[in-house]
């Protein structure tokens, strides 16, 4: 492994994900996950740090 300023590296409870400082995205995507959602399509489009568009089988979500 090699240095970097991203954070300290550690394994994380399962349990635990959605406490962590997560893009919005990562909480959507993780939820289906948890959910065990059937094979998904999902886009996520950021403009800077905002998530401005979000999709699942090409239907919009409620941001």
């Amino acid at each position: 492994m090699i240095p970097c300023d991203e954070g300290v590296l550690e394994w994380v409870p399962k349990s635990n994900l959605l406490k962590l400082n997560l893009w919005e995205g990562d909480k959507i995507f993780l939820n289906l996950l948890a959910e065990e959602a059937p094979f998904f399509s999902l886009k996520l489009r950021y403009e800077g740090d905002k998530l401005v568009e979000c999709r699942q089988n090409g239907r919009d979500i409620n941001l």
